[in-house]
């Protein structure tokens, strides 16, 4: 091992390394470990052994950038590793010569660069030799690094020990030389060594050492080449070959210092990071001394300590690899001067000794990624969802186009470009400035008429922040994003919330007092770009930008959000629902849809008109904003708190690992501030109330109401009329409220879709105004509109339907559990379904999704005949079912959870307004709740008929509101003509007693003296009582009265609440499937006896819950569902196919006795119950309903920890039984390893989760039982 100093300054190192077979996980796991720690930067592989067939999609964490040659067989394969952050920008690749000739070609900032990996034959074919020289010919003059086994040596005497100097070289040593020479690419070994001796093969058989292993470089290289070396020989028969270079690489790139989680999962650690956090506030917090900059030395402290810890575990963890890595050097360098036989026995002890401690090493950071799938595998998490993904987008930005036209790939000129680009965007300038644009401020909002929060309100909001809240903040955050620039992640604040709680508490209400404002460094961000699907990625716009702020000023921010949105909606008209509490974007589309059938049916010339702002939220004015606010009523302590967040906030751009310069950010809402959303809403405000107040901006009229827009954050739609006089004091107002706001309309990007305008008036509007046209559709909200209702469905339904075919089809090659693929289905097939469900209020071909239901049947068995019973299929989880989306009782949930809004008091969404308006005097609930046989006159609104006839189509069916509904309306209500209008019933409209239940007490109706005493009857109001008692008393004969349903029970809610259709589809679908799942009987006739009471139930619960292992639960759940095909269903399936157990016992092979009933099997479960016993110290005989089933043994008394010990044991038994399912039972070996396998990823869980006390709770009965195996003890100790 030889080298040069000077790699501290290093850009760039290279590294060459036959590694002979790379198939392995295991090993490739062990050598990216190892590239890592010699901070390669590109890595030239040899020897890889992949083929065609099978190139590894993933390569490991650090190298994101891999290239391969792969060969027609397992004898060669070349590959290149590079650094995810090396910003190499690939323009050419070249595989040739089977596997053993790769090339790369690119830049690296903006420097073009060449990288050869080349893997030669032996022993040397002239072929070869011939067809790399010509190879060499069309590389580069410049930029050249060429790496390689060549099984050859350039100097016989120096590159290969025990050779004579007069000897002559052989005759591949001179084919190689010549290939190299006419390549004009240089030895960087040598040319750094040049007398020196030092190899990278020891050859067993001839006892000597050669230098096979070559980088060569192009002459312009050799000025920056620093060092070059060559390592020990270690875990593969070859040495790595390394060289470093100044001027290439990352020499601007940022390393951003980020908490390290898991030292919180030490608990000793834990503890004293609180005390010593805790300790550093009460010595710092002094009467003279700034809270802030308390808060922002105590992130220095913390980050100092940190790193020390860190540091200190990354050498203690170090130490015995380093050790023996520098004994296999010094014994290889020794060897190699003497070759003396007993060093040689040393050194082969020593280099078995290394491997071993890596191999350890591997399978322990294995063992940690196996916890992580063996936790979060095929259940709706992110490693699901990354798995179902059709891409992952590159996020290092490779080439941008400069202000010049010019492109560059320089990191230093990109991230330049973008810091240029974000600072002009964010310099103040987007609104009119100085006195002149206060002046405009004042007289805008002047004319707007703006409600305000009440005193109460703002007194509430403006409150000092208590510990709770700030408690309350903390625990909702999600553990997993992305800190701000300081480091400190959410564990951070989570772990150590007792310490850090009051501290908090303080700061906060210092910046709510005003008397400081948080440092700049707290409000500095850290933007990372991530690039448009469908846009140039040479141009800074294409990329949208992710703005990462400090986790303590995200609560600060969330704490006012939460104040201000408990209020928001009471001072924003209900035009606008985005980021609105109690408001969807489904209300402002079925609004449009009622727009559109009001302007057909009227005739009026009318178009919609969706506006398209430029950077909307980046380019609000603060001056405008601290205006609008204190219009709005927040002002003092309040308005002080939500300006503390803009009292100099900076950023800097991530470009990839590359840091931009800090600039200044003067204008806009910040992005990823919790609070943004709610100040935008409030900002366009004034625009709306303008809009809505101007007489000449006209929109669609329905009962005497204007309908001129709805929002959704600064998505803005138009319904206008009179286009030739609305649009130009639509364009006036929008520059008016511009020159304030900073809002800037892209009016050639705007949309309009034309729907009876003439052709006089579509002329002009296309001559006046750039808008883009819609031809048959406009999106809008994740919909398209279109100008008749009988298009919105192929618009709609006709796109979508077809692309989830084709997502099914895509996944279908994705191996994924039983339970994986239908979590694939609920969390990115469904909730594309359930938005049209909600957002169209329009009829569905049920024949589509029919044939949807059957490709989703058709996934989920992966495209083979499904195993159990439909109806299990869809029934729920808590019932025993699978669980599989029934798509249509989706659709009519989403349906019927619309319908119910226009039985709310308070806070209707505007379209029950204007469906009401559309309708005329009869009341929208009277509608829903009239007998079925009421004729009902015909409703203008079409998405009201729609949901008024599937309504009355399942209201009875599926158990939604049969009859006999205390809801049924007194008023308006066919069958009580006399409140029909109730002009004479004001007193009791008053008095909200307005249906059937309100009159009736108990089954039957109430009394005169009833109403007298509890509801303050009024003599003059006796007459109209008597009226209204007959009429529910002949009401009551005819259909008794009942307890209200859950459906009925949600539309009697005062507000608008949250999971109502994941209510209504189980409720559907329990009147719709059997309660009892169909394998309940089958259990209770094998097992000879049937369960009391909820004992099933109980079962079933259990079988979801037995460990937090999808595959565990789903075996679990496939026994109990009898999902398992034994020999008896087989001979059914296949006449003449033999009847008799898999296993040769000669028995008939029923399913009991797969499991139960054969010797074999009662053999393994004797000896599996008889460890319980010896763990639990109790004896427990064998029980099939506890073996199969988990239900409690029922002679033992157990814990819940014993019983759940039990169920995890026999699952494992069930697990291993499974898998060999077909052929002798499984080996005492094979459940033992199942049971330890368990119990090691149970405990590593339990690390990561802090929940040890649980694990110990379940597993220490049986851990003080039996002696753990070396394999989970590798674990445990680290």
């Amino acid at each position: 091992m030889t080298g040069r100093g000077g790699e501290a300054r290093a850009r760039l190192k290279v590294i060459s390394h036959n590694v002979k077979g790379l198939l392995s996980p295991n090993k490739r796991r062990g050598a990216t470990r190892y590239y890592r720690k010699l901070r390669a930067d590109v890595v030239l592989l040899q020897e890889t052994h992949f083929t065609r067939a099978r190139v590894p999609g993933y390569w490991g964490e650090g190298y994101t950038a891999h290239y391969h040659s792969a060969g027609s067989t397992r004898k060669t394969g070349v590959s290149i590793l590079m650094r995810g952050s090396l910003h190499f920008h690939l323009t050419q690749q070249e595989s040739a010569m089977d596997g053993r000739y790769l090339r790369v070609s690119g830049t690296i900032g903006g420097k073009p660069v060449t990288f050869v990996s080349v893997y030669a034959p032996s022993p040397p074919e002239a072929s070869f030799w011939r067809a790399l020289e010509d190879r060499f010919a069309q590389l580069p003059n410049n930029g050249v690094f060429v790496g390689g086994d060549f099984n050859a040596v350039m100097d016989s005497y120096l590159d290969r020990s025990g050779t004579a100097l007069n000897r002559a070289p052989p005759r591949s040593s001179k084919i190689f030389r010549g290939v190299v020479q006419a390549a004009n690419l240089y030895d960087s070994w040598r040319l750094l060594h040049p007398r020196d001796r030092d190899y990278s093969f020891y050859s067993n058989p001839h006892d000597s050492y050669s230098r096979l292993d070559h980088i060569f470089c192009s002459r312009d290289n050799i000025p920056a080449l620093v060092s070059s070396t060559i390592h020990e020989i270690s875990w593969s028969d070859h040495a790595a070959v390394e060289i470093a270079l100044l001027g290439w690489g990352t020499s601007g790139s940022a390393s951003v210092w980020r908490f390290n989680a898991s030292l919180l999962l030490d608990p000793g650690l834990k503890d004293t990071m609180n005390l010593d956090l805790t300790d550093f506030f009460e010595r710092n917090f002094t009467p003279d001394m700034a809270v802030t900059t308390v808060w922002e030395a105590h992130k220095a402290f913390m980050r100092g300590k940190l790193i020390a810890i860190a540091s200190r575990r990354k050498r203690e963890r170090a130490a015995e690899t380093v050790a023996l890595t520098t004994r296999v050097g010094d014994l290889e360098r020794e060897h190699k001067r003497t070759g003396d036989a007993t060093l040689l026995r040393e050194l082969l002890e020593a280099r078995g000794s290394l491997n071993m401690l890596l191999s350890r090493q591997v399978q322990a950071a294995l063992q940690w990624t196996g916890r992580k799938f063996f936790e979060k595998s095929n259940k709706p998490d992110t490693l699901l969802a990354r798995r179902l993904k059709q891409q992952t987008r590159e996020r290092t930005v490779r080439a941008v186009r400069l202000s010049s036209g010019e492109m560059t790939s320089d990191p230093r000129d990109i991230s330049g470009a973008f810091c240029s680009y974000y600072a002009s965007l964010y310099n103040g300038t987007t609104a009119t400035p100085g006195l002149a644009g206060e002046e405009l401020i004042r007289e805008f909002l002047s004319r707007t008429d703006l409600p305000s929060f009440s005193h109460p309100q703002r007194a509430e909001m403006a409150a000092p922040i208590s510990t709770e809240e700030v408690a309350e903040v903390i625990k909702h955050l999600h553990s997993s994003k992305s800190p701000g620039p300081d480091g400190f992640s959410v564990p951070y604040y989570k772990g150590l919330s007792p310490a850090l709680l009051q501290p908090l508490t303080r700061l906060f209400n210092t910046y709510m007092k005003g008397r400081e404002v948080p440092s700049s460094d707290m409000l500095l961000a850290r933007i990372v770009v991530i690039p448009k699907p469908g846009k140039d990625p040479a141009v800074c716009p294409s990329y949208r930008p992710i703005s990462l702020i400090n986790v303590d000023m995200k609560i600060y921010a969330k704490i006012l959000a939460n104040r201000i949105g408990h209020y928001i909606a009471e001072v924003v008209h209900p035009d606008q629902v985005g980021f609105i509490p109690g408001r969807e974007a489904p209300d402002n589309i079925r609004r449009a849809l009622n727009l559109i059938q009001e302007a057909k049916t009227s005739g009026r010339s009318t178009l919609l008109l969706s506006l398209d702002a430029e950077k909307a939220f980046d380019r609000v004015d603060w001056k405008y904003l601290w205006a609008t606010l204190t219009t709005f009523g927040i002002r003092g302590d309040l308005l002080t708190a939500i300006q503390a967040l803009y009292a100099g906030p900076r950023a800097q751009v991530d470009t990839g690992g590359f840091l931009s310069a800090p600039f200044s950010i003067l204008n806009g809402t910040r992005q990823g501030c919790p609070l943004s959303p709610l100040l935008f809403a409030l900002s366009i405000e004034p625009l709306a109330a303008y809009i809505r107040n101007h007489p000449d901006v006209r929109g669609v009229e329905v009962g005497g109401k204007p309908y001129k827009m709805s929002l959704f954050a600064d998505d803005v739609l138009l319904s206008l009329t009179s286009p030739i006089t609305t649009l130009p004091n639509l364009m006036r107002a929008l520059r008016d409220y511009g020159r304030i706001s900073g809002y800037k309309l892209n009016a050639d990007k705007s949309e309009v879709l034309d729907l009876n305008l003439t052709e006089e008036e579509r002329a002009v509007v296309r001559d006046r105004f750039p808008f883009r046209w819609c031809r048959s559709s406009m999106g809008s909200l994740g919909t398209q509109l279109t100008p008749t209702w009988e298009q919105l469905y192929s618009a709609n339904y006709g796109v979508l339907l077809p692309s989830l075919h084709t997502l099914l089809s895509t996944w279908s090659h994705l191996n994924l559990s039983l339970f994986g693929r239908i979590y694939a289905v609920k969390m990115t097939l469904l909730p594309k379904l359930l938005y049209l469900f909600r957002t169209l209020t329009i009829p569905i071909r049920r024949a589509d999704l029919t044939f949807l239901q059957s490709a989703i049947h058709s996934f989920i068995w992966g495209g083979r005949r499904g195993r159990l019973p439909k109806n299990l299929m869809f029934q729920s989880r808590r019932q025993g079912g699978m669980g599989v989306p029934h798509l249509y009782t989706y659709y009519k949930a989403a349906q019927f959870a619309m319908l119910s809004m226009i039985n709310l008091r308070s806070g209707a969404p505007l379209w029950t307004t204007l469906e009401q308006d559309m309708g005329g005097p009869q009341l929208l609930r009277t509608l829903q709740w009239a007998p079925k046989a009421t004729p009902r006159t015909l409703h203008n609104s079409p998405t009201l008929q729609h949901s008024l006839r599937l309504w009355n189509l399942y209201r009875d069916g599926d158990g939604l509101s049969p009859p006999g509904s205390g809801l049924q309306s007194l008023f308006y209500n066919p069958r009580f003509p006399e409140g029909n209008p109730p002009r004479a019933f004001v007193w009791w409209l008053r008095s909200d007693i307005t249906e059937l239940r309100d009159l009736t007490l108990q089954g039957r109706p109430v009394t005169l003296g009833y109403l007298r005493e509890s509801r303050a009857l009024p003599p003059s109001e006796t007459f109209r009582a008597i009226q209204l008692l007959h009429f529910v008393r002949g009401t009551l004969k005819e259909t008794p009265d009942r307890r209200l349903t859950l459906y009925e029970t949600c539309c009697r809610r005062k507000y608008r609440g949250s999971g109502l259709i994941s209510s209504l589809y189980s409720s559907i679908l329990d009147a719709t499937f059997p309660q009892e799942a169909s394998y309940v009987a089958r259990w209770e006739e094998d097992l000879g006896g049937s369960l009391e009471g909820d004992e099933w139930a109980d079962i079933i619960d259990r079988t979801s819950r037995v460990t937090i292992c999808t595959a565990v639960r789903e075996n679990c759940y496939k026994v109990m569902a009898r999902w398992y095909i034994h020999p008896q269903r087989l001979a059914r399936m296949y006449p003449g196919t033999p009847s008799t157990c898999f296993r040769g016992c000669g028995d008939e092979g029923t399913y009991m006795h797969a499991w139960w009933e054969c010797d074999m099997v009662r053999t393994i479960w004797t000896e599996v119950f008889g460890d319980l016993s010896r763990a639990l110290g109790i004896h427990l005989c064998p029980d099939p309903w506890t073996a199969l089933l988990n239900r409690p043994h029922p002679e033992a008394r157990l814990t819940r920890g014993e019983h759940s010990l039990v169920s995890r044991v026999c699952a494992a038994v069930r697990i291993c039984l499974a898998k060999t399912w077909k052929g002798p039972p499984p080996p005492r070996q094979l459940i033992e390893a199942k049971i330890w396998h368990m119990v090691l990823m149970e405990r590593l869980t339990a690390v990561v989760l802090d929940r040890m006390a649980h694990f110990e709770a379940v597993w220490s009965p049986w851990l003080t039982t039996f002696a753990s195996p070396a394999s989970a003890r590798i674990a445990f100790s680290g």
